[in-house]
């Protein structure tokens, strides 16, 4: 069977084509440009919203491993189509969602999942295998982090479940918690390994989880005393010390499972969540705050009623 092509605006193309580039049956990924009227424009020319760009992924795969159907399941999965001209703090029309088919059967499928919501459960993954990264000299990093996986399963519903959400990314903290080492020519270049001033985390940890667990009780119309369970990554007991604090709440309604399994990041929140549940701490119809850091800097928090 040939190879097939469709391009897809999905927010930022690097990480649109992250995704695409791990999935079976897509042969290749490359990001771009698509629908403007200037010419190879420049990134500085697409950010000015002049141009008309959208940024995209042209994607090439074998309909023979992967079909169209569960491309844009992944697409749909990995952005939001309904927050206009954004994508998370990225702001501007080239971030718009586009589907840029070149056959009448992706046309069709895509208009179909679009009007009927055909994706209605999703499945979400965290993951890390810190082990990879880790310099095992360096006893100030290497005993906090673990490997790890956890997940769990969305489901569309007539009744919110998610009541909020608030992302954020600052590039100018990178250097506090990040792997400053990357590869080109096939060569790894500078230090591969995490490198981590626990100080500054912890300061700037506790500051920004705070904040975004207010903007979320602020967009849901909650209070603190409407949090039944805060559900942190578990970075360390420390953070969540200071984080409980500000929201007055006490450790009680804290589920901590660092002294378990470690700092394992983006696996941390799943597998304390499904700790608390399994244990009978965390049930149906229990308010749920998440939040949690990461290398970047990122961090976010999301309100949600089991």
């Amino acid at each position: 069977m040939a190879i097939e092509t469709i391009t897809l605006g999905g927010g930022c193309f690097w990480c649109t084509e992250a995704v695409f580039v791990k999935v079976r049956g897509v042969t290749d990924v490359e990001s771009g440009y698509s629908n403007g009227q200037t010419q190879r424009p420049s990134y500085e020319q697409v950010c000015t919203g002049t141009t008309g760009h959208n940024e995209v992924v042209k994607l090439e795969y074998d309909p023979a491993q992967i079909g169209v159907r569960d491309i844009l399941a992944i697409f749909f999965l990995i952005h939001d189509p309904t927050t206009l001209n954004r994508q998370g703090n990225d702001t501007g029309t080239q971030y718009r969602s586009g589907i840029y088919y070149t056959t009448p059967e992706q046309k069709d499928v895509a208009d179909a999942m679009i009007r009927t919501g055909t994706a209605s459960k999703a499945l979400v993954i965290g993951a890390e295998v810190f082990s990879r990264l880790l310099d095992f000299n360096d006893r100030t990093t290497c005993v906090l982090f673990g490997d790890g996986a956890g997940a769990v399963v969305l489901q569309a519903s007539s009744s919110p479940g998610i009541l909020a959400s608030d992302i954020h990314a600052d590039g100018k903290h990178s250097g506090i918690l990040c792997v400053p080492g990357h590869v080109s020519g096939g060569q790894v270049l500078g230090n591969p390994l995490l490198q981590m001033d626990g100080q500054a985390v912890f300061k700037l940890a506790v500051g920004v989880l705070e904040s975004a667990a207010r903007a979320v009780l602020e967009k849901a119309g909650r209070t603190e005393e409407d949090i039944d369970w805060l559900v942190p990554h578990q970075a360390n007991i420390r953070i969540m010390q200071g984080t409980a604090k500000k929201l007055k709440l006490p450790m009680g309604k804290v589920v901590v499972t660092v002294d378990e399994h470690g700092n394992t990041s983006a696996a941390s929140i799943p597998l304390a969540l499904d700790h608390a549940v399994r244990a009978g701490r965390v049930k149906a119809g229990d308010t749920v705050m998440l939040e949690g850091v990461g290398g970047g800097f990122t961090w976010g928090a999301v309100l949600l009623d089991l």
